[in-house]
């Protein structure tokens, strides 16, 4: 029998950058048979990380043993699951399965990324599909969630069957677009399961909504009662989006997306079908024409506004602010907020929800004490270990609390706590002969940032600079030299950003020029070949000490000279 080691690159202890790994090796040399993949996503980044667009995990591992990565298997559509993937792919040729509409996705992201599709190896599967690599086999079943197509994959060994669980809920109420295959994990479960790996970011919900009865009041309530409706919703939920849209027709309502072309979901949705508006219903707005008026204030319109993350709360705010070209909204409008806020995006919302305010429009909040969970609860996580019977639980998908709640529920319901395996990301799992080994193996984890165009070259001290100039701000001073003949050209020019008010900037410039030219002065006197670079750390702590002391700030400083020639 062989060795089947498990670690996570990412998605242990924090929201997003899901990255696991199953690894066969050979029991007696311990050499590796094969790597697989499951999921590659990325996380958003919190507000400390100023610039920094995205996380990614780090594929060091992945990359020194390439030649052993059999497959990348992708669950679902999600950034937090897929964003990952191209990074993988640039240097890793390997085959990618997942349902259609995730691949349709993925072909999304490749396409806008300006590659070519034909240079990936894309494979649509779906529940029926079994694939075989050598001694293994990899199986999938269907799983409710957000977004359609969602599955687990099951990696059949001779150890037994290793299920990996992510993202799902058992929503016997949901559109059977997104429903779970109960038979099939039935099935499963009769055949001896060696390990699951589970989500937790839904172990905390406790009376979890599981139908959409006070929802559905709550929104016919409002467009039966007002005039134009604009929903906020993220892109991502496409179910929620579905359900907007179904509640609007019925109330006779007309519908318009904001986003369509620019939010790959949506808009894949729309084209696969699992997006469904009569088009007598659709709306295309046009734009405001500031001479002629605003032609999409109809009041049967109903208006829904997506994006990942910050962006239905920032669109929000530029349509309260008369910014943007399609929408103005006006105190006549009813406001929907059906985006709950998630980690990094709380203060917009908050900002976003002071904007309408100040409009005058009404606002309805939908919490998610009133929302379906598209994550498993306690029952849901209960109900999937009942039916398969692991040996092991490994949970996965989460934050610390996470974890240990989803450990907890799992020894509420009489499962050995030595079977329940926590890890950290890079710590290693292994199982021999169907029993689980301590592991010494520390696998090199972390996040790579990526900012713009640039992919984990952002080092701690442009964060920390960036965080300085963010906080303290940021002192600009330019000066013009004749570095041959070490002749001042100019005086130097002063620029503040963020350290004081302008009216009130006039004394401490006039302080930082004088600071300046004693000091370069100072140098010139006493040698004959200036050393700018030593010059340039003096004018730094100089200029830093004199603006601490007038202002108790300590802004980044940047001093540049200007080599002027005769």
């Amino acid at each position: 029998m062989s060795k089947i080691n498990f670690f996570a690159l990412g998605g242990l202890g924090e929201n997003g950058k899901n990255l696991y790994v199953l690894e066969f090796r050979n029991k007696e040399t311990d050499d590796i048979d094969g790597i697989f993949i499951l999921d590659a996503g990325l996380k958003y980044p919190t507000d400390e990380l100023y610039g920094v667009d995205t996380l990614l995990p780090n594929i060091s591992y992945i990359i020194e043993h390439k030649d052993k990565v059999k497959a990348i298997f992708l669950s679902h559509g999600h950034e937090e699951q897929i964003g990952g993937v191209l990074e993988i792919l640039k240097v890793v040729s390997v085959g990618v399965f997942a349902s259609h509409f995730t691949i349709s996705v993925l072909e999304d992201m490749i396409i806008e990324a300006g590659l070519n599709l034909s240079d990936y190896r894309l494979y649509r599967i779906n529940e029926e599909k079994q694939l075989k690599f050598g001694e293994i086999s990899v199986e999938f079943y269907n799983v409710a969630h957000s977004i359609p197509e969602a599955m687990h994959i099951v990696v059949r060994s001779e150890d037994g069957l290793i299920v990996y669980a992510p993202d799902f809920s058992f929503d016997v109420n949901n559109n059977s677009k997104y429903r779970t295959s109960i038979a099939k994990i039935c099935d499963l479960g009769k055949e001896p399961v060696l390990a699951v790996m589970a989500e937790s970011i839904g172990s905390t919900n406790i009376n979890r909504v599981n139908n959409d009865i006070v929802l559905d009041r709550v929104i016919n309530d409002i467009l039966k009662s007002s005039g134009r409706v604009i929903f906020s919703a993220y892109s991502e939920e496409l179910s929620r989006i579905q359900k907007i849209i179904d509640l609007a027709i019925a109330a006779s309502r007309r519908v318009a997306i904001i986003g369509i072309k620019a939010q790959k979901i949506v808009n894949k949705g729309i084209e696969t079908g699992y997006l469904q508006i009569p088009p007598s219903k659709l709306v295309s707005l046009k734009y405001i024409d500031p001479l002629k008026g605003n032609y999409n204030n109809d009041k049967d319109l109903v208006v829904i506004v997506t994006g990942s993350r910050h962006k239905p709360f920032y669109m929000i705010q530029r349509m309260c602010r008369h910014q943007d070209r399609l929408i103005e909204i006006n105190k006549d409008d009813h406001i929907v907020i059906a985006s709950p806020t998630k980690q990094g995006n709380e203060i917009i919302a908050a900002r976003t929800i002071d904007e309408v305010y100040k409009i005058g429009a009404k606002y309805t909040n939908i919490t998610k004490d009133i929302m379906r969970s598209s994550h498993a609860d306690s029952q849901d996580l209960n109900m999937l270990y009942s039916i398969l019977k692991p040996k092991y639980i490994i949970p996965i998908e989460g934050e610390a609390r996470h974890l240990m709640i989803h450990k907890k529920i799992c020894i509420d319901q009489g499962f050995n706590e030595d079977n329940i395996i926590i890890l950290e990301n890079g710590e290693v799992v292994s199982f021999v002969d169907g029993q689980k080994c301590p592991s010494q193996n520390k696998i090199k984890t972390g996040d790579v940032l990526v900012d713009g165009s640039v992919v984990g070259d952002i080092s701690r001290q442009v964060l920390k600079d960036r965080e300085l100039m963010a906080e303290e701000g940021l002192v600009l001073i330019n000066m013009a030299i004749n570095k041959e003949d070490n002749v001042i050209r100019s005086l130097p020019d002063v620029v503040l950003k963020g350290v004081i008010p302008v009216t009130s900037s006039s004394e401490v410039i006039s302080k930082l020029v004088d600071v300046v030219m004693d000091e370069v002065q100072l140098q010139i006197r006493r040698h004959k070949y200036v050393d700018y670079d030593y010059l340039t750390e003096a004018l730094i702590v100089s200029v830093s000490h004199e603006i601490k002391q007038m202002t108790k700030k300590n802004p980044k400083v940047i001093i540049n000279f200007v080599d002027c020639i005769k």
